[in-house]
């Protein structure tokens, strides 16, 4: 039954369908966990960590009203399992990874020195090297180029190196330095190549798109994307999150916005492109709706912040130029100039933070 489970949520991850990815896992869990319960079978238990991680990379960041419960119950399975999470096995370390990550994108202060004493731990490490690849971007005492340093590339098998190539090809891009990150883009391709290129197309695909899309090639980005067979494109998740984000940079919002029509919206991403599709289309109403149970994300709050000093900004201009005493000549283009400034730092904003925290997974 274990392998059925864990089959499935695999088959779910490798379509990057995190949809039924999220579904699954919700149902794999009891049983699993109660399976270990009656057997005490420790390659059970290691089962369920890797069912679970994948179940809190999907959530990795929640709404407010789900935050505490998450952290209750996280808390109370740490204590009934501390033995078995004593281990120094692969499974076990993964899973206190994500995790770590769970409470830092969710800025739970008071576990900030649980997750730094685990970087530390795992760093410092011999070994391990496939491991310390999930350490990506958790600690800013460690520089990008510092932290590629302790992985050793040799010692990485099938997925782990391409994940390595992926990283570095993301840090670079992050960075906007087109050469080094399509240096890193095509060793990734040759590495899906040398495995099984019909397994990893759509990963290659998804790859040359987000550098198209940094580069300001949208047209070109969009027919390549289009180019992916029909099947990946109806279960993937992040066909549907490039699409929209790509229709919404060629200023076509309606049908950027009518991409997730029908979809289950439960990602942090598709919130956030969704909330970006209808700032553009200034409805400051739906961005509110979209954002605010996102607002324990800081880069979130703060365009949060930023949408409704612009809807006030807007309301004043259109007020202004529908009056009959508005000057034309002064007021006008004073008021215009405020809201064009303010809508730049917004998009901006939403740039960054598709940049820094939207990162391609297979």
């Amino acid at each position: 039954m274990q392998l059925n489970l864990i089959q499935l949520v695999n088959i779910a991850k490798r379509r990057h369908d995190l949809t039924n990815l999220l579904v699954i896992s919700q149902l794999c869990l009891p049983l699993i966990l109660e399976e270990y319960s009656r057997s005490k079978n420790l390659v059970c238990f290691l089962n369920y960590l890797d069912i679970h991680r994948e179940y809190l990379n999907k959530i990795t960041k929640i709404d407010n009203s789900s935050i505490t419960l998450t952290i209750e119950k996280m808390s109370r399975f740490q204590q009934d399992f501390m033995i078995e999470l004593d281990i120094e096995h692969r499974s076990v370390f993964l899973w206190k990874i994500q995790l770590a990550k769970f409470y830092l994108n969710n800025n739970i202060e008071f576990k900030r020195s649980e997750y730094l004493d685990l970087f530390k731990k795992l760093m410092n490490k011999e070994g391990f090297d496939d491991v310390k690849l999930e350490l990506y971007g958790m600690s800013s005492q460690y520089g990008e180029e510092i932290f590629f340093k302790q992985i050793n590339e040799s010692k990485l098998e099938k997925p782990e190196k391409l994940k390595y190539f992926s990283l570095r090809f993301h840090h670079w891009v992050r960075v906007r330095n087109f050469d080094e990150s399509e240096k890193w883009l095509l060793k990734f391709e040759e590495g899906c190549m040398n495995y099984d290129f019909s397994f990893y197309e759509s990963d290659i695909v998804f790859h040359k798109v987000w550098f198209l899309y940094w580069k300001s090639q949208f047209n070109k980005a969009l027919e390549l994307l289009e180019q992916l067979d029909e099947a990946v494109k109806q279960m993937s998740d992040t066909f549907y999150f490039l699409e929209s984000l790509l229709l919404l940079k060629l200023g076509k919002y309606d049908e950027a916005e009518t991409v997730y029509d029908g979809r289950s919206i439960v990602d942090t991403n598709d919130d956030s492109i969704l909330s970006f599709v209808k700032f553009m289309k200034c409805d400051f109403s739906g961005v509110k709706k979209l954002l605010e149970k996102w607002k324990v994300v800081n880069e979130i709050n703060n365009i949060l912040d930023y949408v409704c000093l612009y809807e006030m900004k807007w309301n004043d201009f259109n007020r202004k130029k529908n009056s009959s005493s508005f000057n034309q000549n002064e007021d006008f283009i004073k008021s215009l100039k405020e809201c064009v400034e303010m809508k730049k730092i917004i998009v901006k904003m939403y740039d960054d933070f598709f940049l820094h925290s939207y990162r391609l997974t297979f």
